[in-house]
């Protein structure tokens, strides 16, 4: 260590070690925290691997189920320690009484029983939860309660007028951002709601099982058919046997732990492709060991350079194991040094891109204790790891053959040329997987869904403005840039929906399961979606007593409907069926077309549909259009924009259904470029000293009449195999990446060949690049004052 001089961290090579392994670290840092993240979603919930969610349908599985049949499947299996149940409706718009006025506060809510606060083991700091038992009664989080100054007794209202008021009944510790239920700051009681209703799939079941149970998932399918049997079997004739409408239904539990990185099943708090989440902590692993082969190689690379100066200290009394210690040493200085490179590094790239593209706290290390000493353990670890081998290989050479300078630089080459290998190998397997990525995300982005999209705005209204839609048309119209508007009872393209269980009209003995949505009258042909049987919905079946149907061609397939058939709506009675629609996505591209129906209430509607979609003017000015809308909406509820609603297009709406895929996307590429560069600066340090020890050789053939761009040929032309080589391992390793990954899609792009085209030429000119840059100073250098010094 005393023979360490801080100066040398100023040399190329010590330069180039440091900011390569400052990016490596950096760069795992980061992407472990967010893999982390989401590998650890609800880890924190007590006894999370006891809890369960309730599903259907194997083939496509459903989190919802209708109350009553849940109910009596969790009172009759004893293996349930606790349970409860959640139903998503979401409300964020409250107002609390400040100087005798009802003001306006944003407080993310939806429903859940008394049952499931217990099941999810929240941390009640205030009040009973005790009295959390009916609709009228409201907990909120810690933060909620400081932010809006509100306390248990406190009242808040659903509606500027104070007419659907709820008690704060308790407080409850915060939950972590990483919780299925982490997003919203409060729950509404959900009473009875649904209890008896055996037609509609609106609540999402969790279970607690008691601790030690095995077999969990076969004892609840098992458990759940007696239930399940007597559900289809009611009101069908003797000798009915509802087994295979057992089978069929599916009925079966997830893991809490499998939600959030589960292909199939849609948390609450939105899910996350488990494919990208482990392609991070891949390349965390991949960066970090690219950065250190780095590091190997130059320390092999300035073996013959370092022979003499070691092996001098050694004849002046050294022993072995100091030098081997004062090498390794040398490579944690760099390492310490690396790390705060790295620390600069995460600060301007959480300020200038990470912020943009992630919630995860990154500068907040406090918060990711386990990152920070993951990352700097391995760090020093691989430091140490890289540099043995050199140390021991250097402090091995006998001093006369050092001191002669016998010994070669080419000795190592081949091991060398590997580790360059296999840098250049998964630089080429990233840009095909980061491409294919980037294709992908502009495939679904851009996919045809069956409907219009363009020139259509979108937004959230409170429901003292959806109560009054004939108002809103005709405010809006007034606009000449307005062409026209239609009402949804949410998201159009949405994971999840209102779920509907009705008797087959023609078949007793049958049920149909569908997803439907409430919509206005006017609303298939405002995203021109085609009828293909029957008619449209008109303007008085908005006046119809019972309600009426369009149904898409894949409920007509799948369940043998006819237009004269009537299907029971939101009431008891029976509904016509207006017409089949086109299929058309309705859920994002993970999915395929399942079941679905638009339903207009009629004049008895339970709730007034609170999505609004505006039509515009194609060359309609979008600032000045949607300042109108907002200003028109205020008018008519004064809350509207005080509760930060938010006018967007439709495309993007539609893009927040792959919120989670364009971040990891995003990831993925800034983290594949900070990995290339580790790589080009492996590849530029290699080519530097190898045209050092090959100067002789340079002149000689100079000498003899070798031009520039020959010398930049011989030491390009080896790279270039080794390219070649490299992509032919890379190809089949990035196919079978790309293969898992599109698997998550029923719908994806192409696997394009001249992707990997793309990814073999890129490599190429990149690599000639920097192997040229890199030797151009050798290449021009004069062979007189090279054979003279050599």
């Amino acid at each position: 260590m005393k023979n360490f001089k801080f100066k040398n961290l100023l040399t190329l090579p010590a330069l180039l070690n440091i900011c390569g392994i400052g990016i490596a670290i950096a760069a795992f840092y980061i992407m472990f925290t967010l893999a982390n993240y989401h590998i650890n979603f609800d880890q924190g919930i007590k006894d999370h691997d006891r809890i369960y969610m309730m599903t259907h349908d194997k083939e496509s599985p459903s989190g919802t189920i209708c109350r009553p049949v849940a109910e009596k499947i969790v009172s009759e299996i004893p293996i349930i320690e606790t349970y409860g149940c959640i139903h998503a409706i979401y409300q964020d718009s409250y107002y609390k009484k400040v100087n005798g006025e009802w003001s306006p506060i944003l407080l993310p809510t939806i429903l859940c029983s008394n049952g499931f606060v217990e099941t999810f083991g929240f941390n009640i700091i205030e009040g009973n939860i005790a009295n959390f038992i009916n609709p009228n009664h409201l907990i909120i989080s810690r933060a909620a309660a400081k932010t809006f100054e509100l306390n248990v007794g406190d009242i808040v209202s659903q509606d500027v007028e104070g007419k659907n008021t709820l008690e704060i009944v308790a407080i409850y510790d915060d939950l972590p951002r990483n919780y299925q239920f982490g997003y919203y700051l409060g729950f509404v009681g959900i009473g009875d709601r649904d209890i008896d209703s055996y037609r509609n799939f609106n609540e999402s079941y969790f279970i607690k099982v008691k601790e030690g149970t095995e077999n969990c998932k076969s004892i609840m399918e098992e458990g759940a058919k007696p239930t399940l049997r007597e559900y289809f079997a009611r009101g069908e004739d003797e000798g009915y046997d509802p087994e295979s409408d057992v089978e069929e239904f599916g009925f079966s539990v997830v893991a809490l732990d499998n939600i959030h990185l589960g292909n199939n099943i849609h948390g609450f708090n939105g899910s996350t492709d488990k494919n990208m989440v482990y392609t991070l902590l891949l390349l965390a692993i991949v960066v970090v060991i690219i950065a250190y082969i780095n590091y190997f190689n130059f320390f092999l690379a300035r073996v013959p350079e370092r022979l003499r100066s070691v092996n001098t200290r050694k004849i002046l009394g050294c022993s072995r194991g100091s030098l081997i210690w004062s090498l390794i040493a040398e490579s944690l200085i760099h390492t310490v040094v690396a790390i705060v490179v790295a620390y600069i590094i995460i600060g301007a790239l959480s300020v200038f891109v990470l912020n943009s593209i992630t919630d995860v706290t990154l500068l907040t290390y406090a918060a990711n204790p386990k990152s920070v000493i993951l990352t700097i353990g391995i760090a020093l670890v691989a430091a140490v790891v890289s540099s043995i081998y050199p140390a021991i290989f250097i402090t091995s050479v006998p001093p006369a053959l050092a001191i002669k300078g016998t010994i070669s630089h080419r000795n190592n080459n081949v091991l060398r040329y590997a580790l360059i290998g296999f840098q250049i190998t998964a630089s080429i397997a990233l840009i095909i997987g980061t491409l294919f990525i980037r294709y992908n995300n502009d495939y679904i982005l851009n996919h045809d869904l069956g409907f219009k999209t363009e020139s259509i705005l979108s937004t959230y209204t409170p429901s003292a403005i959806a109560a009054k839609s004939e108002t809103v048309r005709d405010r809006l119209l007034k606009n000449p840039d307005i062409l026209d508007i239609a009402w949804a009872a949410g998201d159009l393209v949405s994971r999840g929906r209102m779920g509907w269980e009705r008797e087959h009209p023609r078949n007793p003995d049958e049920d149909i399961y569908l997803d439907c949505t409430p919509v206005s009258w006017n609303f298939p042909q405002f995203i021109g979606l085609k009828i293909e049987e029957g008619r449209d919905f008109n303007p008085s079946d908005e006046e119809s007593e019972n309600g009426v149907f369009i149904f898409n061609q894949a409920a007509k397939r799948e369940f043998d409907l006819l237009l004269s058939d009537k299907i029971i709506g939101h009431s008891d009675d029976p509904a016509e069926i207006a017409g089949f629609c086109e299929d058309f996505n309705f859920k994002p591209l993970q999915y395929g077309i399942d079941p679905f129906a638009f339903y207009v209430f009629g004049k008895h509607q339970w709730n007034a549909p609170n999505h609004l979609y505006v039509k515009i003017a194609p060359n309609a000015k979008m600032t000045d259009i949607c300042k109108f809308i907002g200003e028109q909406l205020h008018e008519i509820d004064p809350n509207y924009d005080i509760l930060g609603q938010n006018i967007i297009t439709f495309n993007t709406e539609i893009a927040r259904n792959y919120t989670e895929e364009l971040r990891l996307s995003k990831e993925i590429t800034l983290f594949t470029i900070m990995l290339i560069i580790i790589a080009i600066m492996g590849i530029f340090g290699i080519v530097l000293f190898e045209t050092k020890y090959r100067r002789k050789e340079i002149g000689i053939r100079k000498v003899n009449g070798a031009t520039i761009m020959e010398i930049l040929g011989m030491f390009n032309r080896k790279f270039v195999i080794l390219v070649g080589a490299c992509f032919a391992i890379a190809t089949p390793l990035s196919y079978i990446f790309i293969q898992g990954y599109f698997s998550t899609f029923t719908y994806h792009c192409p696997i394009y060949w001249w992707v990997f085209a793309i990814a073999l030429i890129t490599t190429l000119i990149v690599t000639t690049l920097v192997v040229s840059a890199a030797s151009l100073r050798a290449a021009n250098e004069n062979p007189v004052n090279t054979l003279k010094t050599e």
